[in-house]
């Protein structure tokens, strides 16, 4: 998503029992990855998409779009490396949570909206935006037969060297916070125990965006249980991590890494890329 877009979904935490926090997200995993390996679901999007503005074509309209507000009006920029695998990796982070969505709701219900409540699109995209979205265009990420939620946050920028952000208070917040401070803070928020207004004054009024690094998640190397779940929404066998946006550009320029891979940076190295176009 680009910096301005924080999917906010209402979500339950169902994880009470007196065990280790690893243990029991195994343990359920374990059982929703059982229940999930014995169905596959339809990984085919509808041509035409029913958004707010209209009836529009996904793959030539709305995930060009798409992969243009959210990532590409940085990436593609000549300065920033005229980066295109993360373009690529947007692009199929944004089909796969639109699949998601429709699955869900309908084929043909309505978007709830354009802009970061659920994905920003905008009409003035570029060719290379559009370049980038169309060469990897009907691919979707699964895990054992289920769309994932492929959710997605702007991250924090700029990155250190390491392309993982700094401390917190480089960005603007008090000296003592700690990015746990502020995982924290959102996590009373998504279970009701704060007002938006007191996450406001406790957070988002230091860095309209640098906060939802506590979003994303560092997922390289692992699979199966040991794949890191998002904060972003609940905890199910969906739940495979969310994708930092600069840290995927950041991949792309600087690590050189292809779209798969920064996939599987985030969301898992069992994650499977499935769709119109071959996997590298």
């Amino acid at each position: 998503m680009r910096t301005r877009l924080l999917v906010a979904r209402p979500s339950t935490d169902d994880r009470r029992l007196a065990l280790p926090r690893g243990a029991v997200w195994a343990l359920a995993l374990g059982a929703l990855a059982l229940a999930a390996s014995a169905r596959a679901e339809p990984t085919a999007l509808p041509t035409y998409v029913n958004t707010p503005q209209g009836w529009m074509h996904v793959e030539n309209t709305y995930l060009p779009g798409v992969t243009h507000a959210e990532l590409g009006w940085y990436a593609g920029q000549r300065r920033r490396g005229l980066c295109t695998e993360c373009l690529k990796a947007q692009a199929i982070a944004a089909r796969t949570y639109l699949l998601h969505w429709l699955n869900a709701h309908g084929h043909t219900r309505r978007l709830p909206a354009l802009d970061g409540r659920f994905q920003a699109w905008t009409g003035q995209f570029n060719g290379h935006s559009r370049r980038a979205a169309q060469a990897v265009r009907g691919q979707v990420l699964t895990w054992r037969g289920l769309v994932i939620y492929a959710n997605y946050a702007s991250g924090a920028n700029p990155l250190a060297a390491d392309g993982f952000p700094y401390a917190p208070s480089y960005y603007g917040f008090p000296a003592w916070y700690t990015w746990d401070t502020i995982r924290q803070a959102f996590l009373d928020r998504r279970r009701g125990r704060i007002s938006w207004a007191s996450f406001r004054r406790r957070v988002t009024r230091y860095h309209p965006t640098a906060w939802t690094h506590v979003l994303t998640t560092d997922n390289e190397g692992r699979s199966g249980a040991a794949v890191e779940p998002t904060i972003h929404v609940r905890a199910t066998a969906r739940n495979r991590g969310g994708m930092g946006q600069y840290r995927a550009w950041w991949l792309d320029r600087y690590r050189h890494y292809d779209y798969a891979r920064i996939l599987r940076a985030f969301y898992g190295e069992d994650i499977e890329i499935v769709g119109a176009a071959g996997t590298p």
